[in-house]
């Protein structure tokens, strides 16, 4: 429980609910969305770079492996703040 002085200045408690199964469920279908698209366009980038050396495709790899995770962390933020409601 939260305590948060209202416009007429008495303190009003809010509660803070768990999070939403549903915000838990749109989220990870956007996961497994993204995630499926993110492989395959690495391994689509990573089929054209057959020619490069070694140290190049190593290089796309490590950075495609690790990458993802950053365009997901406002969705993973969202997915784990929980509602405030008024009553």
């Amino acid at each position: 429980m939260r305590v948060a002085a209202s416009r007429h200045g008495v303190a009003s408690f809010k509660r803070r609910e768990k999070e939403s199964p549903l915000r838990k469920i749109i989220t990870s279908l956007a996961m497994l969305g993204f995630i499926a698209l993110w492989i395959f366009l690495a391994a689509t980038i990573g089929t054209q770079l057959t020619g490069m050396p070694q140290a190049v495709q190593l290089g796309f790899y490590v950075i495609a492996g690790v990458a993802w995770v950053f365009p997901l962390r406002p969705i993973l933020r969202w997915m784990n703040q929980p509602r405030e409601t008024d009553s």
